[in-house]
């Protein structure tokens, strides 16, 4: 269970995304707009619901990260685990500071470089070389989705880098604790 709490956070955030986007129906289309408008006041209907799904979602995140770092047999993933839990952090701050404020697309960017970054460190201190690779090639693939101007909308390529954290969240829960595999 400890190691579920990474997807669990992103089930949080899609539940509270669904509704929003159920809610503003009418005028909501991936195609044209991030999953921030859904928390944009002069624009949403009703943006704390997406608002509050990504706060709770952040919580999830953080707590992810502590258990990352409190069952991790090395220094690499604690420090992986320290980028998860300021990649919840930002997300919070996501959630506090809505489209169209100063500070958001600095902060929801940094939610997701947060993440990869703390993901790669955490990939790298696997004993695990497959693990060890998926992570790095996940990496990867989060800058090259990031560089490359192949996205029709931003809302695409919010779903992709979510996609990928999804993967990560998915290889922690499926990692080989090294601890049981030595009894």
């Amino acid at each position: 269970m400890r190691r579920a709490f990474g997807l669990l956070s992103i089930i949080i955030f899609f539940i509270f995304t669904s509704v929003s986007i159920f809610i503003n129906k009418n005028w909501w289309n991936i195609l044209n707009y991030t999953f921030s408008k859904l928390g944009k006041p002069a624009l949403a209907l009703s943006p704390w619901i997406f608002s509050v799904g990504v706060i709770i979602g952040g919580i999830f995140m953080s707590i992810h990260g502590f258990l990352v770092i409190s069952h991790s047999e090395n220094k690499l993933k604690i420090v992986g685990g320290s980028y998860v839990i300021l990649s919840g952090i930002f997300m919070i701050l996501s959630g506090v500071f809505s489209d169209g404020t100063k500070s958001h697309d600095f902060i929801a960017l940094s939610t997701f470089l947060f993440f990869y970054t703390g993901n790669l460190l955490y990939g790298l201190g696997s004993y695990d070389k497959k693990i060890r690779n998926c992570f790095i090639t996940i990496f990867i693939a989060a800058i090259v989705g990031l560089l490359l101007p192949i996205w029709p909308s931003l809302g695409i390529l919010e779903v992709y880098g979510l996609s990928l954290v999804v993967i990560e969240c998915i290889l922690i829960i499926y990692e080989k604790d090294p601890v049981l595999s030595l009894k």
